[in-house]
């Protein structure tokens, strides 16, 4: 029987791993569709000066929205012709704070690799792309 473990990781590790993935490592299949804001909140709140912004964050609004009850960012596929048809690879997904939990619950299960890259801070472009991936497919049909 194998033993198990549980391990914590802090919003600060699974946005590096977003930032990784939206400003390279996906950028070959990813396509942003519809910033999702919470309910009750304005992008402004999100831009740097923001309520939800941390003046040492080095990250941007797309990379705070996602972390937020209600919010989200709509991703399709950026090899269709229209991302919303049929032919898509994939349909638009919501890439939102359950789906990443998703993904990287994925990544320890399937891809333990790339999860110990993560731990051990060293993840790079392909460690966020796997987590993308696997945060709105399940699995890595890309790359």
């Amino acid at each position: 029987m194998p033993f198990t473990t549980t391990t914590t990781l802090s919003d600060d590790q699974i946005r590096s791993l977003l930032v990784g993935a939206l400003e390279g490592g996906s950028n070959y299949w990813y396509l942003i569709l519809e910033k999702n804001l919470p309910p009750k909140t304005k992008i402004e709140d999100f831009v740097f000066g923001g309520k939800f912004v941390n003046p040492a964050d080095p990250y941007g609004f797309m990379y705070i929205i996602p972390f937020h009850e209600g919010g989200g960012i709509l991703i399709g596929d950026a090899e269709a012709d229209d991302p919303y048809s049929s032919d898509a690879a994939f349909q638009p997904v919501l890439l939102n704070r359950e789906a990443m939990q998703k993904g990287i619950q994925l990544m320890c299960e399937k891809h333990p690799k790339h999860f110990a890259d993560v731990l051990a801070q060293n993840d790079d472009a392909t460690t966020s792309d796997v987590f993308l991936q696997l945060s709105l497919l399940g699995e890595i049909i890309f790359g």
